[in-house]
This record gives C-alpha cells, structure tokens and sequence, in this order.
C-alpha cells in the first residue's frame, strides 16, 4: 500500500481517538458537576472499564500471536512436503 493510503487510515485512527477523548472529558466533566459522590462513582467505573478493555486487548493479542505462529508452521510444513514430492 502507498503512504496515502496509510495517511487516510492514521487520519480515521486519530479522529477516533479524538473523539473518545473528548467523550471521557464531557463525562468526567459531567460527574463532577453533580457532586463528590457521583465524582468518585465515575472515576471507579472508568478505571474498571480501563482494565478490562486492557485485559480483552493483551488477549486479542496474544490469540493473534498464536494463530500466526500455527499458520507459519503449517505454511512450512507444506513447503516441506512440496520438496518431498519433486
């Protein structure tokens, strides 16, 4: 693929990304115009929802580690068995 190509994806990537920062602030904003309470009650479900969205991305990750390396290995494997055969 050519450099605009990538250029189009990064723009779609930062936009994104932008836009999610932007929520959290109106959230975070939000909660603590309503009180300590509701401060405090955003915060603990916005570090929870951190984490877990870590946790399935370090394991997203690690399947396609693993689901590569086995198609890797099966690539060579029929590498292996086309030499055989000539």
């Amino acid at each position: 693929p050519s450099l605009r190509a990538y250029g189009r994806a990064g723009v779609l990537v930062f936009v994104r990304t932008v836009g999610k920062v932007w929520a959290y602030t109106y959230c975070t904003r939000l909660a603590a115009s309503l009180g300590a309470v509701s401060s405090a009650a955003h915060l603990l479900c916005f570090n929870l929802g951190v984490v877990l969205s870590q946790l399935c991305e370090s394991v997203a990750v690690a399947t396609q580690t693993l689901l590569a390396r086995a198609l890797g290995s099966l690539d060579a494997m029929a590498k292996d068995g086309e030499g055989a055969e000539e």
